[in-house]
């Protein structure tokens, strides 16, 4: 294993060890940079996912404690706004912060949403709740599938806190599937300029000799780029260096 990773930083500071390492097989670089591409990643996801926890969690508290208590029985909604304001208060708009963004509406007293949603992402009627799907429609989904639910906010900060956790964690394959393709496809480009400055200065390499330096070269930038990004949280230095 410490001969597998001595290139991590080997790489940094010994001109000898790409003209020795360079020579050997191909898949040593292939596999490492594959490893270094799993470690960023996760690294990079977690970064997101405490991140998307950190903001959600304020924004979430602001949003929550404007609902009200809501109750479904055979498929209609009742909430405690019913006992305690008049229908002519009707409805609840909620915002999504202090700016005054409308986020959702809830409205029992109205059967169907109305078109357009009244500008909101979210419209809650007595029997349906209706959700802006970003191209210029919406989705109904009715209650009427739902017999006894009683929903308080301590419930809905609960779902809404597990589908951001899951966000954040889900974001892993995808910015492991983009580093690697990037870096990759900057190592097939290196390697081609690395096999015609061989050719133009008369010492021929072959093309996987090339391949395996490109690899190579990668890992300084991709491992200081990472650890700048962590330290100082300024953007994705490691996935671009």
């Amino acid at each position: 294993m410490k001969h597998f990773l001595s290139p991590l930083w080997k790489s940094f500071c010994s001109a000898r060890f790409y003209d020795e390492e360079s020579g050997g097989r191909v898949s040593r670089p292939v596999l490492l940079l594959l490893f270094l591409c799993v470690l960023c990643a996760a690294l990079f996801a977690l970064k997101l996912h405490l991140s998307i926890v950190a903001v959600m969690k304020d924004e979430l508290s602001f949003v929550v404690a404007q609902l009200p208590d809501m109750k479904i029985t055979d498929g209609r909604l009742s909430t405690a706004l019913s006992a305690e304001r008049s229908a002519v208060d009707d409805p609840l708009y909620v915002v999504r912060s202090s700016k005054g963004e409308l986020f959702a509406v809830i409205d029992e007293t109205a059967d169907i949403a109305p078109e357009g949603l009244g500008g909101a992402k979210l419209y809650v009627t007595g029997y349906e709740v209706a959700v802006a799907d970003g191209a210029g429609s919406e989705r109904n989904y009715p209650l009427s599938c739902m017999r006894d639910l009683t929903i308080d906010q301590e419930m809905i900060k609960g779902w809404a806190l597990r589908a951001y956790y899951f966000a954040g964690i889900a974001s892993f394959p995808f910015l492991f599937l983009g580093l690697a393709v990037y870096r990759f496809i900057q190592a097939g480009v290196l390697s081609l300029f690395a096999y015609g400055v061989f050719r133009g200065l008369k010492r021929r390499r072959p093309m996987g000799f090339c391949f395996s330096l490109a690899l190579f070269s990668l890992i300084p930038p991709l491992v200081a780029g990472t650890l700048v990004d962590l330290a100082t949280g300024k953007g994705y230095i490691g996935f671009w260096m």
